[in-house]
């Protein structure tokens, strides 16, 4: 076949095709002969089909001319050439020449002689074929076929696929088709089907299609396919290029996926499991399809994840590799899911929808070229690495969301919701939703994406899309969904109403992570009630931002409710949005009837702070509190108040009062909480006014008893305490104002210098405990996360310090700020109330007036990076008194960490003595102090006191009066009488200074 021929046919396919234009070039050139194509090579591909062509065409016949040229130049005479005329003389060696001359002259064909034609159109002269034609004799490749399982809805039966790259579409013979009794319907194109010469192989032409039906391949690929149904076709079904691209391996894009390895990760290092004998089967089943598709191939890696099978449903096998430590070690990729509900909003006017599921969508990422090793994992048959994105991976779901987001992000939040692999379109008419469809399958045909037939739903009033029923009328919850109860349960909150309170009894039996649930009838009521109301949840519009909103607030005293409306239809109706409920905590419960309505509004307005705030129109709040009314003109506000109302300034609204009465949606949900615990108090029999006065029980004397009998394990120089009064011995040494209700271990230290008993420390443990201030007071403590290095030890007290601020404390005596400094050495503290935060300079002052004038100057002073220990005063200060400043690290508190636990200690001092009256915490800094550098420190082993003074100060003073115990009484007396001989001794002897000081005062 000549170029030309060539050309003319291929224009003549091209036109019935409907292949784009850059595909028929490609096609084009690879048909012809390789050197023609070389000569070509440099051409551009931009140039257009038909220039191309043409281009093709006068290269071809230059071609030609030259070679057909160059061949008669060095060719010998042929012997069938027609005979010289006899005239010619014959000259040796010169004979070409001579004929080439004379035919030149003469006009005549230089290839045979005659007249009336040129060489190149010489009838003689055999043809030279330009075309790459594949010759059955050097290369013989047979057909590729293979075994598919096709289901129908009556039967399932195995066939032979043919797996043609060649043919345009995919078939089904005519004989399977009508065996299976498959509907068939007619296209709307009919096609004609040639072979890949060109040649017309049916005179009939295929205008017949078969519905969807199953195909299986393998173990685990199965689709939903249309098959064209072709007459006489000699294999049951071919499948054609169409399959192949979708099947095919993908290309490499920017969105791979990679994985980074945290520095020095251990590598996973899997077994193999033993495996069932249908185990077995399915395992080679699948790797046998994954390396046939490439999804997978053969690895030398050094990592090793372990493959094994779990149960489906439904009661298959889907096989699972176990990523976890690979997940452990890799660097998370935080790229953010969308939120759905807020993706929902977007929905507020379509009317027509459309949803997407995406074929195999992991496994359309490739993984990053040089990070496949990180992959592997080993089975019976081998060990193997993927090439593509497998389950599983912890950043799969983000990297597939990026790349999802990057090839459909113009269409993001115009008409498309993506969330993974689900996509949906949505419209507000017939006409812009089939055009919205055309562009979002155009994009992912582009970047050859695939859809799942099957679970797709096109041009739709009403659409099931990740657990919602969504239609023009709004977002409902789907009845036909099964759910994991409880967990799942969260997810549908927003259309319960008192949802926190229909859950309480299920969420109790889940509170201390219990081994056995103690189920209960509570618990039972509560799971039928939350059936009943996922059955009968009302529905919820979609929030319009076009429409102001209406907010209505209530609270009672254990919870607050709220729900966020708009007016809808004609006449308006209010039509609820979403709805909110929230226990109140122990200490909101503490709060006047007034802070409890204000925060009411506050979380409302948090839950919903992204449709209220920006809102088109100023939106209104309604309460039963008429006094909050007033709040923006209040002339003073409490603490509280006045940082709530700097959170209000962000949104723009008004309150309005509704009397409690009418105010009956958010009351209702508000007073969910109640009826937990009865909290009537039950009233008199007796009449008031025959109660004269309370019974009072007759005490008896109190009586010295007898010293009782140590026992023989007491330890010398220690008092032993009997039974009777270890309690309130306890209680003393615990709850004073000198010790601040230390721990068990600290308690314990305090008591067992003087005292002893047997069982002393289960006694103070129990105690401390069961003690009600400290449950409300401490938080639970944790070791650190990691290791830490901990800072040099100082070789003396107060060289090395710890300076940091405890703020936004409660306005007590003008303060509202406290210095802590920490010796790192004897952990003794000081603890200075200010007014505010001072500057760099008044710091340093107060490190010199508090503490370096009693201590001297320190070598090194840690803290963290606030603004007064930063900044260049700060640095000048100590660089001229030769003190070096060292700042911790960023977000990283634990460098400074003696400070930050005196801090926590400090507080916990103060909340304990200070939770009814907080702003009195200035008069109990003080004792703070006293109480912590009383504390034996675990680390040195003794009491900051003993460590920098020298001596312990009585953490019992003595008040004279008689106890129930003669020894303890006695010790008192003892020591009070060395403590007044003592001080006698000291003021009648005579002081050398005192005396020094008169001689000189004399002498001036």
């Amino acid at each position: 076949m000549s170029i030309h021929e060539y050309s003319l046919k291929f224009r003549t396919l091209a036109a019935a095709s409907g292949w784009n234009e850059r595909s028929l070039l490609t096609t084009y050139r690879l048909g012809l002969e390789p050197k023609l194509r070389l000569q070509l090579a440099a051409l551009d591909d931009h140039l257009g089909l038909e220039k191309f062509i043409q281009h093709s065409i006068r290269c071809s016949d230059r071609m030609t001319s030259y070679l057909s040229e160059e061949t008669a130049l060095l060719r010998r005479p042929e012997q069938n050439s027609p005979p010289e005329p006899a005239t010619e003389p014959m000259i040796l060696d010169s004979g070409k020449l001579s004929s080439r001359q004379r035919r030149l002259t003469r006009g005549l064909c230089l290839y045979c002689g005659g007249s009336g034609h040129m060489r190149l159109n010489c009838p003689s002269r055999p043809r030279r074929t330009w075309v790459s034609v594949l010759q059955s004799e050097t290369v013989k490749l047979l057909p590729l076929t293979t075994n598919v399982i096709v289901t129908t809805a009556l039967n399932s039966v195995t066939v032979t696929a043919l797996i043609d790259s060649g043919s345009a579409g995919n078939f089904i013979s005519g004989t399977l088709c009508r065996q299976l009794k498959l509907r068939t319907f007619t296209t709307s194109t009919k096609y004609q089907i040639h072979s890949i010469t060109g040649e017309l192989l049916s005179r009939k032409q295929v205008q017949r299609q078969c519905d969807f039906i199953q195909l299986q391949l393998g173990l685990l690929h199965k689709e939903q396919i249309q098959l064209l149904v072709l007459e006489g076709a000699t294999v049951d079904i071919i499948l054609g290029r169409l399959w192949l691209r979708a099947s095919q391996l993908p290309p490499h894009r920017p969105w791979d996926c990679a994985i980074h390895l945290v520095p020095n990760a251990s590598l996973p290092k899997g077994k193999i499991y033993p495996l069932s004998l249908p185990e077995s089967k399915a395992m080679e089943e699948y790797i046998r399809e994954a390396l046939s598709q490439e999804y997978i191939r053969p690895s030398t890696s050094p990592a090793a994840s372990s493959f094994f099978f779990v149960s489906k449903k439904e009661g298959g096998l889907r096989p699972c590799i176990d990523y976890r430590v690979l997940n452990h070690q890799t660097i998370k990729f935080r790229y953010p899911l969308p939120l759905v509900p807020a993706a929902l909003e977007k929905l507020r006017s379509a009317v027509i929808f459309t949803k997407l599921d995406l074929r195999s969508a992991y496994n359309l990422i490739r993984i990053r070229e040089g990070d496949e090793w990180k992959t592997a994992f080993v089975s019976p048959t081998g060990h193997y690495e993927y090439q593509v994105m497998p389950y599983r991976l912890v950043n799969a779901p983000s990297v597939f969301q990026n790349f999802i987001h990057e090839v459909l992000r113009e269409f993001l939040h115009h008409f498309v919701i993506i969330y993974i692999d689900d996509i949906l379109i949505y419209s507000k008419s017939e006409a812009e939703h089939y055009h919205h469809v055309a562009e979002v399958l155009q994009r992912l045909r582009e970047h050859q994406l695939y859809l799942k037939a099957e679970k797709c739903s096109f041009h739709q009033r009403s659409v099931q899309f990740l657990g919602y029923i969504i239609d023009h009328h709004g977002v409902r919850m789907d009845e036909g969904k099964n759910f994991r109860f409880l967990g799942f349960a969260n997810f549908y909150r927003r259309f319960i109403k008192g949802y926190s309170h229909i859950t309480n009894p299920l969420t109790n039996l889940l509170k201390g992570h219990p081994k056995t649930l103690n189920w209960t009838t509570e618990a039972t009521t509560a799971f039928e009630t939350l059936k009943k109301a996922f059955t009968q949840a009302p529905l919820l519009t979609h929030p319009d931002p076009d429409l102001p909103f209406v907010v209505e607030v209530d609270a009672s005293t254990t919870g607050v409710g709220a729900v966020l409306s708009q007016h809808h239809g004609t006449p308006p109706r209010l039509h609820p949005c979403a709805y909110f409920s929230r226990k109140l905590s122990p200490a909101e419960r503490n709060y006047d009837t007034g802070n409890r309505e204000l925060l009411a509004i506050k979380l409302a307005l948090e839950e919903w702070r992204h449709w209220l705030k920006g809102a088109n129109h100023p939106f209104q709040v309604i309460t039963d509190h008429k006094n909050l009314q007033y709040l923006r003109n209040a002339k003073r506000l409490c603490p509280r108040q006045a940082r709530w109302a700097l959170f209000f300034t962000r949104f723009n609204f008004s309150i309005t009062y509704r009397p409690g009465s009418k105010n009956v949606r958010a009351d209702a949900l508000s007073r969910l909480s109640e009826g937990e615990t009865n909290t009537e108090t039950p009233s008199s029999i007796i009449p008031n006014h025959l109660i004269i006065s309370p019974i009072d029980w007759m005490e008896p004397p109190a009586v010295a008893t007898p010293e009782p009998r140590v026992p023989p394990g007491c330890p010398p120089g220690r008092q032993f305490i009997p039974p009777a009064q270890r309690v309130n011995l306890i209680h003393t040494t615990h709850v004073s104002l000198g010790t601040g209700h230390p721990g068990a271990n600290h308690t314990l230290s305090l008591l067992s210098d003087r005292f002893w008993w047997p069982d002393m420390a289960r006694d103070v443990r129990r105690y401390v405990q069961g003690c009600k201030e400290c449950a409300m007071s401490k938080s639970p403590r944790h070791l650190p996360a990691g290791k830490l290095h901990p800072l040099p030890i100082p070789n003396r007290p107060w060289s090395h310090l710890g300076v940091d601020f405890m703020t936004d404390l409660p306005v007590s005596d003008e303060n509202t700020c406290i210095l802590v400094i920490v010796d790192r050495f004897s952990k003794f503290c000081r603890l200075i109330p200010l007014k505010r935060l001072p500057t760099t300079l008044e710091t340093a002052e107060c490190l010199f007036n508090h503490v370096f004038r009693y201590y001297g100057l320190p070598e090194d002073i840690v803290s963290d990076r606030g603004p007064q220990f930063i900044s260049r005063v700060w640095k000048a200060f100590f660089k001229l008194l030769g003190v070096t400043v060292s700042l911790s690290s960023g977000y990283h508190p634990q460098t400074n960490g003696q400070t930050e636990r005196k801090i926590q200690e400090v507080g916990r001092f103060l909340r304990t003595f200070c939770h009814g009256h907080q702003n009195s915490w200035n008069q109990f800094l003080g004792w703070a102090e006293y109480a912590q550098n009383s504390l034996r420190q675990p680390s040195t082993g003794l009491t900051p006191f003993q460590c920098v003074l020298g001596f312990q100060p009585p953490l019992f003073p003595w008040n004279g009066e008689p106890s129930d115990v003669p020894a303890v009484d006695h010790w008192f007396r003892e020591s009070e009488r060395v403590w007044d001989a003592t001080h006698h001794h000291l003021q009648r002897a005579p002081s050398p200074t005192e005396g020094e000081s008169q001689v000189q005062t004399s002498l001036l």
